[in-house]
């Protein structure tokens, strides 16, 4: 009698209505689930109950929404995480059944999901919130589910964005769970998402990097003494609209970073998804990242790299694919330009004598002529030859050495659709920086070691060393000739785009950084 009349005036119950309905629907679903025999009347009984859901799809809008806000009700007062998850999945139903009109109902949706994932009750129900969620959308969102949306772009976008609070929730298992259903919405429908919807995918999965990184101590953007391609005040709403909003958020509160006992920094469960994410956004769907979205997906594989907590192999795989979007930026976003159409600002005269490096550089760059895009995509190629510095410098040989070879093997493949003026800006900031590092690095590495050594030959029981060992200053001078070699190759393929004027300073800053290494392994 309750399915049926709930079947005939379902729109006129209300809020109230639909809650006591409900409420005692759920207990009958729940002893169906239990029922040992599965007679005739039970078949028929549980039949009218799923037709019950299945006919929300006539029931007008308000109805509908009435219907939503019952079940938040009744998922509050549930008597245990058991009858949470019959509500939950229910819910799930009717989103499906009507995947059509759902975005006129969403918010409603979202809110008896977010209520669930924010509690700190029944982590059970946390995941299975979450997991229905996920069902909605891989169901929304697969071909053609959308046709009848007045806008189906917009309805995507809008259906993603909601994702955005519960990725940040204080509880890892609800997050694990929406990252899960992230990555598997990318592998179902990856190629149906509209263009506008790929800006939201991309800050959601870099909204998730943020998160679990800062959790595990660590900061996606790099610091303001490091980038010294920073934009200034002049150009700064311009850049942070690139950047995009996910850069500019405020920091979650400061954690110190969780130490493993093989040294390395711990992270939370969640960061190998996040990871697989960013993976499979470079490897399959590149071509569907708008430019205005690679600032974001740049700062979070480049802060994956950084990070010790995935091991060694995992930041080298995040060097790589930083040069995949470099691959990627030149491929689908640039045009190569002549040299004549991409005019080289003319340089100092080396004058008699001169030993000062900084006085012989061209004077910086205005950044209106690039390769193919103008200022903004000069921009986008230097924020990802600037996480490849900040690599380049990194504690650990394996990363550094990965990191240099991959900006300069990028300059030496793309350097024609890069632009000269950008590549000489590169190699004047980036590279000539980063042999100045590495030597800096070398030298305090010399001087450890030799406090070191002086220590060990005052005590009681000092050690000879053997030549052959593997110490950081030989790590750090073993970069430092990478470095030296590959600018090298990377100055003799510049010259050819750009002439002599613009080579002469750059090649003469190079002889002087042999001679001041040279110089410091004589003392």
């Amino acid at each position: 009698a309750l399915l049926h009349f709930c079947l005939s005036h379902g729109s006129l119950l209300g809020i109230a209505g639909w809650t006591i309905a409900l409420r005692a629907l759920s207990g009958l679903d729940r002893m169906l689930q239990r029922a040992s025999s599965h007679g005739n009347e039970l078949t028929v009984v549980r039949q009218s109950l799923d037709s019950l859901f299945e006919t929300t799809a006539l029931l007008p809008i308000d109805a509908l929404g009435d219907m939503i806000d019952a079940i938040g009700e009744n998922i509050k007062r549930a008597a245990d995480s058991e009858e949470g998850r019959i509500i939950l999945g229910r819910l799930g139903e009717l989103c499906n059944f009507n995947v059509g009109r759902l975005l006129a109902v969403w918010d409603r949706v979202m809110r008896v999901i977010t209520d669930v994932c924010m509690s700190g009750e029944h982590s059970e129900m946390r995941v299975a919130a979450a997991a229905v969620l996920c069902k909605v959308l891989a169901q929304a969102l697969r071909r053609g589910a959308l046709a009848m949306a007045e806008q189906p772009e917009d309805a995507q976008r809008e259906l993603l964005h909601a994702l955005k609070t519960l990725l940040q929730s204080p509880h890892e298992d609800a997050r694990a769970r929406i990252s899960e259903g992230l990555l598997q919405v990318l592998q179902a429908s990856g190629q149906e998402l509209h263009p506008a919807t790929w800006g939201t995918m991309i800050h959601l999965v870099a909204t998730a990097a943020r998160v679990e990184l800062q959790r595990a101590g660590l900061v996606l953007t790099l610091p303001k003494a490091l980038n010294v391609l920073a934009p200034t005040s002049d150009n700064q709403a311009g850049q942070d609209d690139a950047m995009g909003p996910i850069l500019s958020e405020s920091p979650m509160p400061s954690m110190q970073p969780t130490i493993s006992t093989d040294g390395r920094e711990a992270g939370s469960s969640v960061l190998p998804t996040v990871f697989q994410l960013l993976e499979l956004l470079v490897h399959d769907f590149m071509e569907y990242v708008p430019p205005t979205s690679v600032p974001q997906l740049t700062a979070s594989i480049g802060a994956f790299a950084r990070f010790t907590g995935l091991g060694v192999n995992s930041s080298l795989t995040a060097v790589g694919f930083l040069w995949n979007i470099a691959d990627a930026l030149a491929r689908y976003h640039c045009m190569p330009l002549s040299q004549s159409s991409v005019p080289v600002q003319p340089t100092q005269t080396l004058p008699n004598g001169g030993s000062n490096a900084q006085d012989l550089m061209p004077p910086p760059m205005d950044g209106k002529k690039t390769g193919g895009g103008g200022a903004h995509l000069e921009e986008l190629w230097v924020q990802i030859f600037m996480q490849l510095r900040a690599l380049a410098v990194d504690g650990r040989p394996e990363v550094r050495n990965c990191a240099i070879k991959s900006l300069t093997s990028a300059l030496l493949s793309h350097g024609r659709k890069v632009g000269a003026a950008c590549y000489q800006r590169c190699l004047r900031d980036i590279l000539v920086e980063i042999l100045t590092e590495v030597q800096e690095a070398a030298k305090t590495a010399r001087t450890r070691d030799c406090a070191s050594a002086l220590g060990g030959v005052k005590g009681s029981e000092g050690l000879l060393v053997h030549h052959s060992r593997d110490t950081p200053e030989k790590q750090w001078d073993e970069t430092m000739v990478l470095g030296m070699e590959r600018f090298q190759r990377v100055l003799s393929h510049f010259s050819e785009e750009a002439g002599v004027r613009a080579f002469a300073p750059l090649a003469y800053t190079l002889l002087l950084q042999i001679q001041v290494t040279l110089r410091t392994l004589t003392i």
